[in-house]
């Protein structure tokens, strides 16, 4: 099962016109089919040998893929699309998780036994038995946050699931360990033009209005008139 979801912000239906629905509905759509072609792609390659491992890091790279799509796309609150801070500036966080299983591993009991009655037993440790215990799950995760100029945040997110000791790294620290990493890992950075979409900015500009008038007001009934008072002095 593969699905995605747009984001977790809310549009009001009176701001969504007909042809903006189609929009998203379509990219939501090329975002799942660029998972899914993971998936089924792999699907027809696969072997018979193909270990629970490998089919856990398929599911990654159709989750990558599916992401990717969305960050590419200006619509979404991700990558390309993503929101400016109140101080004009992007930044973008990314999170991905995923399950592996443990290799099956072998442990060694030690038994006494004897081998006949005539003999003296043999002591326990002489004689081991192999016990083989079943796979076991095992979670990482990978995220970043506060990044700049990165075009996809969730293949440096993923990065640092599988090529870094770390479960999260923050701003520079994260763009730096992005910038080591060699060209099959899919991190790529872009200038701050590529990520300005003229609807994010509107968007900006409105709240820096609506925050304007409102320190206006708080201003003025900060500095009204004050109000009359009456005070008594005993003698």
């Amino acid at each position: 099962i593969l699905a995605v979801h747009g984001g977790a912000g809310i549009i009001l239906r009176d701001n969504l016109s007909t042809k903006l629905e189609s929009q998203y509905r379509s990219a939501l759509i090329e975002a799942l089919n660029a998972g899914y072609s993971v998936l089924t792609d792999t699907k027809n390659k696969k072997n018979e040998h193909c270990d629970d491992n490998s089919s856990a890091s398929i599911a990654v790279d159709a989750a990558e893929a599916a992401v990717r799509s969305l960050e590419d796309c200006p619509l979404f609150n991700a990558g390309k699309g993503s929101v400016f801070g109140n101080d004009g500036k992007i930044r973008m966080d990314a999170s991905i998780m995923a399950c592996y299983l443990d290799l099956p591993t072998v442990q060694s009991e030690e038994r006494g036994h004897a081998r006949n009655s005539t003999t003296k037993p043999i002591s326990p440790h002489q004689i081991t038995r192999q016990r083989k215990y079943p796979p076991m799950p095992h979670p990482r995760a990978g995220s970043v946050a506060g990044v700049n100029n990165v075009q996809n945040p969730i293949s440096l997110a993923r990065a640092v699931m599988e090529r870094s000791p770390h479960v999260m790294l923050v701003g520079k620290g994260a763009e730096e360990f992005g910038r080591t990493l060699p060209r099959d890992a899919g991190v790529d950075f872009q200038p701050d033009e590529y990520f300005w979409t003229e609807r994010r900015w509107n968007q900006l500009v409105n709240v820096r209005e609506e925050e304007a008038k409102q320190q206006q007001n708080n201003s003025v009934s900060a500095t009204g008139a004050p109000k009359k008072m009456m005070v008594q002095l005993d003698h």
